[in-house]
């Protein structure tokens, strides 16, 4: 279960966010946490941080939030743009802005001049799912977006973190009781050998991602989880095991 601290950390952060209306959505390992770890009782790598994003127009828009947030005397700033603490509990919160502020590439630069890409933050938004906490409304990621977005967070800065993440859902995605879906969607390719059943988690998350990504995000993950493949497929480690599933999950995008 989320702990007392967390809670009050997104209920302080949502009540400054929905003063100005904006669309919030929890992901990151946090939201992990919410929508696989804690409900199908699986543990996973700890993490006390937050990530959050809002669709935002302009930095305009995204200064006039960070001010407000600090203002509130309940978060303080740090030296990372982004990044938040909250002063009662300690915990980091990091707020990403995606919508029309990356507009045209679905890239943003924060002052220190990092890049970051967002895509696929609008597919996210679509596809999450609403979860109460301690009575309020909270959007969060769902499973095949949040390991979208972590792709991405891994192109993006090459922690193993990332990479680690996914990993965990791939393997663990049998917990998520998806016989039905196995049988109701796969019965051809099982049939036809084209995978064994116990790929066929990874698969159906594959088939997922597939149906859900814009042409433009699709093809930019096609080029990250071929990088992948390439750069992990010679290790005898955990990177070894982790791009055979990536192989299964590039072979349903492609069917």
């Amino acid at each position: 279960m989320l702990t007392p601290n967390e809670k009050e950390v997104l209920i302080d952060l949502k009540t400054i966010i929905d003063t100005f209306n904006y669309r919030m959505l929890l992901i990151g390992a946090g939201a992990r946490r919410l929508i696989f770890d804690i409900p199908f009782d699986l543990n996973a790598r700890a993490t006390r941080d937050w990530d959050i994003t809002i669709s935002i127009k302009n930095w305009t828009e995204y200064e006039a939030l960070r001010d407000r947030i600090i203002g509130s005397q309940l978060f303080k700033i740090t030296a990372v743009q982004h990044r938040f603490i909250h002063v009662k509990t300690e915990i980091e919160v990091d707020i990403i802005p995606f919508g029309e502020i990356g507009e045209p590439y679905q890239q943003i630069e924060w002052k220190d001049g990092n890049l970051m890409n967002i895509m696929g933050f609008v597919e996210a938004f679509e596809n999450s799912s609403v979860r109460l906490i301690d009575g309020r409304e909270f959007s969060v990621v769902d499973i095949p977006s949040l390991i979208i977005l972590k792709f991405f967070a891994w192109n993006d800065n090459q922690k193993a973190k990332h990479w680690q993440d996914i990993d965990f859902i791939l393997t663990n995605y049998d917990s998520v009781s998806i016989d039905n879906r196995i049988y109701d969607e796969l019965s051809n390719e099982l049939a036809d050998g084209i995978i064994k059943y116990q790929d066929a988690g990874v698969y159906l998350i594959g088939k997922d991602i597939q149906k859900r990504l814009k042409v433009k995000t699709l093809e930019k993950l096609k080029e990250i989880l071929l990088i992948l493949t390439n750069d992990f497929s010679g290790y005898e480690d955990g990177r070894g095991e982790f791009s055979k599933k990536i192989i299964i999950l590039q072979q349903a995008i492609n069917s």
